[in-house]
């Protein structure tokens, strides 16, 4: 099959393999217990947890569309209980009731990095769109939430975090604002979870909140804008020191993209630095980048792995192929998701299901996860056969048309008749057109 042409069987397999790995981090959590990510850990920080849940959250939110093909049973089988969902909620809403926003598992227990507890970005955005996630699943599947003035407390402590720590440049950094210099991972991380909660259709916002979120994801935008170089990005921005790299320039055009923010020329040119070193190093994107969280006056510097280049470039590329017009273009984001997909798969154990190669499994899990639902649910697919706006005749009559006409591409109607062949569940290559339409008709 003519891989610029996927078709809803291949969406099928990747939501399986999906499904696949989910059985596999749920079997991991109810072996242990808890969302550890290494068997020497004794403790579970509220990073891990956020990123155990968010491994089923988003896919259950789709349990619809899952079902409509065919994979419902493969999802019930794969999804955390209701019991153990709720007693997550309740560890996250008790340690950021206790600790605050703190780093853990990233950082030694409880580790000070200025002589106090801090509170990490990260673990404000991951607390933020988990809290969401969870409150959209519980309406989708009509429970009532216990303990709910808690959890949207959480929500709204952690968004008015995010409205009071942004930096007068508009980026942000590991901590609270007056620490370090803004960094394009945590900027990106905070512009997610401001745009999840003031697009959120749970419960209302006040038009005051509204609007402090806009000024914030504005700022944002103009500090992304303000740091690109030459359509690439570094970890401190433009910071000469930095090395520019694909992951960085994936985080700023992903969060530009939400706020809906930038010059397409700039999309453009940052696009084309991503898809050129597709081409040409790939195979780099599989090695682990390192975020570097320094404050000079405390002389501290650490540094921890990122997993998440592959993930985080194929969602980038999703959003943009459904927002690209040009056909070139659009072909050569086609190509970079084949690149990136099979590069994820690559890295997961076959075995086990899972991506365990290093540490912090759960969030490589998470992010790898969170890419290929992406993929899979995007319109490279053309949509589920439910969605379709007309009849089986319609289609049935449409498509006699078309081939009834002399100058008809017989390209496409061999890539038409291979997809109608898996929605039909009939025999391939053998199969002719003719055959298809009679099927077409009789149904």
């Amino acid at each position: 099959m003519d891989k610029s042409m996927p078709v809803l069987g291949e969406r099928k397999e990747v939501l399986e393999e999906i499904l696949e790995t989910m059985a596999a981090v749920k079997k991991q959590r109810d072996e242990r217990g808890n969302w550890t990510d290494e068997e020497w850990k004794e403790e579970e920080g509220l990073l891990s947890i956020c990123e155990g849940l968010e491994c089923f959250l988003p896919t259950c939110l789709k349990n619809q569309e899952i079902e409509e093909l065919g994979l419902g049973d493969a999802l019930r089988r794969s999804t955390l209980s209701l019991d153990v969902i709720r007693d997550d909620i309740k560890k996250i809403i008790k340690q950021v009731n206790e600790f605050g926003f703190v780093p853990t598992p990233y950082f030694e227990s409880r580790k000070s990095i200025t002589g106090s507890l801090p509170e990490f970005t990260d673990t404000v955005s991951y607390v933020v769109t988990t809290l969401l996630d969870y409150y959209k699943y519980s309406k989708l599947i009509g429970l009532e939430i216990p303990d709910i003035d808690n959890i949207r407390g959480v929500i709204d402590n952690g968004i008015n975090w995010l409205l009071d720590n942004i930096h007068d440049d508009g980026g942000y950094s590991w901590g609270k604002k007056q620490f370090s210099v803004s960094h394009t991972y945590f900027t990106y991380t905070s512009a997610v979870a401001l745009f999840e909660y003031k697009n959120n259709t749970s419960f209302n916002i006040g038009n005051e909140i509204k609007k402090r979120i806009e000024n914030n994801l504005n700022k944002i935008g103009k500090w992304l804008i303000s740091t690109q170089d030459d359509g690439w990005w570094s970890e401190y921005g433009s910071d000469s020191q930095g090395e520019k790299s694909p992951l960085y320039t994936a985080y700023a055009l992903f969060a530009m993209d939400l706020i809906n923010m930038g010059e397409e020329r700039l999309f453009i040119s940052g696009l084309e630095n991503i898809l050129e070193f597709l081409k040409t190093r790939a195979k780099d994107l599989e090695n682990p980048y390192y975020h570097t969280i320094k404050d000079e006056p405390w002389m501290v510097e650490i540094k921890y792995e990122d997993h998440t280049a592959p993930a985080i470039t194929l969602q980038l590329l999703v959003n943009r192929y459904s927002k690209t017009k040009d056909r070139e273009l659009r072909e050569e984001l086609l190509d970079g998701m084949y690149i990136l997909k099979d590069i994820l798969f690559r890295l997961r154990d076959e075995e086990t299901k899972l991506w365990r190669k290093w540490g912090y499994r759960t969030y490589v899990n998470q992010s790898a996860l969170d890419s290929l639902l992406t993929y899979a649910f995007s319109n490279i697919f053309g949509g589920t056969e439910e969605k379709y706006t007309f009849t089986q005749s319609q289609l049935y009559g449409a498509i006699k048309d078309m081939l009834s006409q002399e100058y008809f591409i017989q390209d496409l109607a061999k890539r038409i008749s291979e997809s109608l062949r898996v929605k039909l569940g009939m025999p391939p290559e053998e199969t002719h057109v003719s055959e298809i339409l009679k099927e077409l008709e009789e149904r």
